[in-house]
């Protein structure tokens, strides 16, 4: 069970920094103002990460030495993913970014799920393999949206209209992002 918790506490690590990332490359896809010593400090901080998840044993689970370390990464993490979540006055680029970003941080929490149950429970992995094409199908909506902006082209009342919606989801989930990360704490020093 502890190595569970430790992999499940990488995949939403994983996530909530790939979250981070792609938060500061939508804005500077759409030339909006970003902090240069976030898009330099998440490359590594990914790499960390994934390079434990690649190395992760099913049976030791993390080290002692690994597990301190990520949660050394949790706390560098910590200001890089608030700056991302939505605030109120927030510029239609940064609403956008936090959309796009949350959007692709779910499909990495699924597809880091599919890979714990390919390593501890085949079953896990069959059941988030099924919801593979919904992620897809969102990524691939909100990117559109990226590319729309950077064309300076309108959305559709539509997508707007969903936009909008995902943007009271991510805003509503931003709440427990706090709590999300002590989890993480809690997870990878089991």
């Amino acid at each position: 069970m502890q190595t569970t918790f430790q992999y499940n506490g990488l995949v939403l690590l994983y996530a909530y920094l790939q979250r981070a990332y792609v938060y500061h490359r939508t804005l500077d896809l759409l030339a909006a103002p970003a902090d240069p010593r976030a898009a330099q400090q998440l490359p590594s901080l990914l790499d960390r990460v994934g390079g434990a998840m690649s190395a992760f044993d099913k049976d030791a689970g993390l080290t002692a030495d690994d597990a301190r370390a990520m949660q050394d990464i949790v706390d560098e993490a910590r200001p890089l993913v608030q700056e991302c979540l939505p605030q109120t006055g927030d510029s239609p680029q940064r609403q956008l970014a936090a959309v796009v970003s949350a959007v692709y941080a779910e499909e990495h929490v699924n597809n880091g799920i599919i890979r714990m149950g390919e390593l501890l429970d085949p079953d896990i992995a069959d059941r988030f393999r099924q919801r593979i094409p919904f992620f897809r199908g969102r990524v691939a909506l909100v990117s559109s949206w990226v590319e729309k902006a950077t064309r300076r082209q309108e959305l559709t009342p539509d997508e707007a209209a969903e936009r909008d919606r995902l943007l009271s989801d991510v805003t509503v989930g931003s709440r427990s992002v706090d709590a999300d990360l002590r989890t993480i704490t809690q997870y990878l020093a089991a």
